[in-house]
């Protein structure tokens, strides 16, 4: 049972913005030089559909997930101390509970549905920081990359088990961050992901079927300054 997991995730996530707090230090960039962090964060799927081919038609299925958990690491290159870049690796994760299948000849029906659907994430991301008088450094930015979708899930009563595929992803964003003490900073953003083209087979039906994903997400984590 996962429903316990974000809680624990959110108490720790705020004792670490509490602490960092406490250390407040210098600006969060003051030039050239690699940075290192992680994060942990909560959404939704707002979107988790895959689309398939049915005998004279087409037909889509939605799938009704829990809320989304998210956790990563990031490398990047601080340009100046308003331009960097970085390489993220995320995975993101979701209880499914339904299914619905809906095509033009039939009417929608929801099947219950028991798995999740994890997404793994390789992102090249590019963030433009905004300098400001004060200890709050505003951003916002985006990136590009590819994710590896694994639908690890049964649904209705022939079980049939969606499949895993990779697709094109892309992602915006805006946040703040709070400089601490030994050159890093406390990280709080917002980022919308999605993922298209992913063809995700049905074990167990002769479907392939065209997934696309895509989430919103409130994420806290660190960063350090080399």
């Amino acid at each position: 049972d996962r429903g316990p997991a974000l809680p624990r995730i959110a108490r720790r996530a705020l004792a670490a913005l509490c602490a960092g707090a406490l250390l407040s230090g210098p600006a969060v960039a003051e030039g050239e030089g690699f940075y290192f962090g992680g994060f942990v964060g909560a959404g939704a799927l707002s979107t988790a559909r895959s689309d398939f081919p049915d005998t004279g038609t087409s037909g889509t299925l939605d799938y009704d997930t829990d809320t989304q958990t998210i956790g990563g690491v990031v490398l990047g290159w601080q340009y100046s101390p308003t331009l960097r870049s970085e390489v993220e690796l995320s995975l993101g994760d979701a209880n499914v509970s339904n299914v619905t299948r809906d095509t033009a000849i039939t009417a929608p029906v929801t099947d219950p549905a028991d798995g999740d659907i994890q997404i793994t994430y390789v992102m090249a991301n590019g963030w433009l920081d905004v300098s400001l008088a004060g200890p709050i450094n505003p951003y916002v930015g985006g990136g590009l990359g590819v994710a590896h979708v694994s639908g690890d899930t049964t649904q209705g009563a022939s079980t049939l088990t969606l499949g895993s595929d990779n697709g094109l992803a892309a992602q915006v964003g805006a946040g703040l961050r709070f400089p601490v003490a030994l050159g890093g900073a406390i990280d709080i953003g917002y980022r919308y992901k999605t993922v298209a083209g992913a063809e995700l087979d049905q074990t167990g039906s002769a479907f392939v079927t065209d997934g696309r994903f895509s989430s919103h997400s409130v994420n806290i984590g660190y960063i350090f300054n080399f």
